[in-house]
């Protein structure tokens, strides 16, 4: 689901991104209030919170790309999302160096209230390639999570 928390880790080295919030974007803006179902070809930033309430968004560019070979694991705070992503790569790097970006914040009226909207650049949004599998639970729920595939 859109504004889901998430983890990213490598699984090799326990290296992870901390909590970020998986944020739906359309035309370079981030819609924090859509919560619906993460969509397949759906550009998605990865938002995360900085200590004194900025946002900034994992960068999909920057000075020095993380290699990563294995898998990397993505785990919900919430317990909702589990599974793992098969990643390689062509050469293979001892750090992990990722790059968060802040947006370009604007004020908007929306429905006659005053609003902040972040707008950013294509070099921050990911795409979603497939998803095979989901069940959104919460705590109280009998069921088991489905794994990602």
């Amino acid at each position: 689901m859109y504004g889901s928390e998430v983890d990213l880790m490598d699984q090799q080295t326990g290296f992870s991104t901390g909590r970020l919030l998986i944020r739906k974007v359309d035309k370079g803006r981030v819609l924090t209030e859509d919560g619906g179902p993460v969509s397949q070809m759906q550009k998605v930033a990865l938002q995360r919170i900085n200590a004194d309430g900025t946002r900034s968004y994992l960068s999909a560019a920057g000075p020095q790309q993380p290699t990563l070979n294995g898998n990397i694991s993505v785990s919900s705070t919430s317990g909702s999302i589990s599974g793992s992503i098969p990643v390689h790569s062509s050469s293979i790097s001892g750090t992990h160096s990722l790059t968060y970006v802040p947006p370009r914040v604007k004020e908007e009226v929306v429905n006659g209230q005053q609003t902040e909207v972040d707008d950013i650049d294509d070099f921050v949004c990911w795409t979603i390639v497939g998803i095979c599998a989901s069940i959104l639970l919460d705590s109280d729920s009998s069921l088991a999570a489905d794994r990602f595939h």
